[in-house]
């Protein structure tokens, strides 16, 4: 009998993506399966992905799979902290078998196999609600679907035995209830505690917070994603033991034993999407790659990105950056995706005078890190970009904002020494000694210049050569885990024989 799954994200392509390759890997593993990917204006990034398949990959699973448009009402789209009745509305239709209808395509789905199994972001906390309002945990078992490391899952919601902040999800859910601002001062209020994640370098708590960023609505998400977890059977991870071996062993204990969940590590972001030549280079991104390759030679080029959401809170470190790499005669990429991201026209035209640089709007980021003019990647150090990187085997340097990121860099780059990070980029109040220095290091922009002279010496020399290796080492591991009998391999097919076979 043929089963069913449900897939849902908030519209943060960070989140979808990985499942969206996650859904391709299933399909490809259990013929008998059908997907109906709920989606909102996200839907043409994830039709575009699946568009990448080969032909005769796309061919033997679109017939099961439907990636279904679902307007939501509201104009700004379903948050972590909004509604979204599109899909109540959409997971309703689908568990009594109706017809769903897709408000970009027109297509229409019926008579689909009762609902099965839940794949759910745990930020749409909406969406767990609507499931658990029609079906059971026996009639569908839902799974949260989180996109980022284990590690930043323990800082912030695992008991302080393993580091975590407690039993802070309470906490928040009733300060949120009276006001976000009084709950977000607490939960980021830093004392200099020292925090140890198992398998992480210990860091001191103000250096989760590097630049001066306002988290007071970010924090609404905390009793969210809790309750999420709460209401879920277990977890996916998009993670593997060869990066944080020690955390997941911990956090499953307590998962297993105190919460009695599941927790599943999936992999990291593998080949199982590949990414097809560029078909148009609107800033001529690839004609400038092209050109640097012939004049500088292979792993010249420094590509500078921060997302489509981050930008560096003051831009004069990011102009010290450009203004370095210029006088260094060093090629780099710049894309100023994020809406935060203003660079004067006297820096552009500048770069552009020199030949060496490109700043554009947007650039194709695996199309970038593929090819083999990219020699390093500046990077906020978010857990997609972190994956893209060892993807593609190109060294990290990191420039960390908020989030994941801090403990990511710290991560890669204390432990398995497999990458750089810029420590005189930060900002704010938190502007103090990190646990891995002896002495208080300097944070002006003429601190960041030295820095980043530094570290263009270092990537130059034999220390540069050493980290490389190390990266492509730990490349070759992560990529390892979706080989048959890898780690994700193993643990995907132990989740599907329970859940889906």
């Amino acid at each position: 009998m043929a089963k069913h799954v449900v897939l849902y994200t908030i519209p943060s392509w960070g989140h979808a993506k990985p499942l969206v390759a996650f859904m391709v890997l299933v399909a490809e593993l259990r013929m008998d399966v059908v997907f109906t990917f709920i989606a909102n204006v996200r839907y043409p990034n994830i039709m575009g992905e699946l568009a990448k398949l080969p032909r005769e990959r796309l061919e033997n699973i679109k017939d099961r799979i439907h990636v279904m448009n679902v307007p939501n009402p509201s104009a700004q789209g379903p948050g972590p902290a909004r509604n979204d009745p599109g899909f109540a509305h959409a997971f309703g239709i689908l568990w009594r078998s109706e017809t769903l209808k897709c408000g970009t395509t027109g297509k229409e789905i019926s008579g689909l196999p009762r609902l099965s199994l839940a794949i759910i972001d745990p930020f749409a906390g909406y969406a767990i609600n609507a499931i658990r309002s029609l079906a059971s945990p026996q009639e569908t078992p839902i799974f949260s679907w989180m996109s980022g490391p284990v590690g930043t899952f323990t800082l912030m919601f695992g008991p302080k035995q393993l580091g975590g902040l407690g039993d802070i999800g309470s906490k928040a859910e009733k300060e949120v209830s009276e006001t976000v601002g009084n709950s977000a001062t607490e939960i980021l209020t830093t004392t200099g505690e020292i925090v140890n994640i198992p398998g992480y370098p210990p860091m001191f708590d103000y250096e989760l917070f590097p630049q001066d960023i306002d988290f007071s609505v970010a924090m609404t998400v905390v009793p969210i994603i809790r309750k999420s977890i709460q209401s879920s059977e277990g977890t996916l991870f998009v993670t593997a033991s060869c990066v944080e071996a020690e955390a997941i062993a911990a956090l499953r204990e307590h998962f297993t034993n105190e919460l009695g969940k599941e927790l599943i590590p999936v992999g990291l972001a593998s080949s199982v999407i590949p990414e097809p030549p560029l078909a148009k280079d609107d800033e001529g991104v690839v004609l400038f790659l092209d050109r640097i390759l012939k004049e500088y030679g292979e792993k010249s080029l420094i590509y500078v990105a921060f997302g489509t959401t981050w930008w560096p809170k003051d831009p004069t470190k990011i102009y010290t950056l450009i203004d370095e790499l210029l006088q260094a005669r060093t090629p780099f990429l710049l894309p100023q995706s994020s809406p935060l991201a203003h660079i004067p026209d006297d820096i552009m035209s500048k770069v552009a005078a020199s030949g060496l640089g490109k700043i554009v709007k947007w650039a194709p980021q695996e199309t970038v890190l593929q090819h083999s003019v990219t020699g390093w990647f500046i990077t906020h150090g978010g857990w997609n970009s972190v994956q893209e990187g060892f993807r593609f085997k190109v060294p990290l340097i990191f420039w960390p904002m908020a989030g994941d990121q801090p403990i990511n860099a710290s991560l890669i780059t204390l432990k398995y020494r497999a990458a750089f990070e810029i420590i005189s980029v930060q900002s704010g109040k938190n502007m103090k000694r990190p646990y891995r220095c002896d002495v208080q290091p300097s944070f002006t922009v003429e601190a960041v210049r030295e820095e980043v002279r530094r570290m263009l010496l270092r990537i130059g020399n034999g220390e540069g050569d050493s980290v490389r290796k190390t990266a492509y080492k730990l490349s070759e591991e992560i990529s390892n885990v979706w080989r048959e009998g890898g780690e994700a391999m193993v643990e995907i097919e132990g989740f599907l024989r329970k859940y889906v076979d």
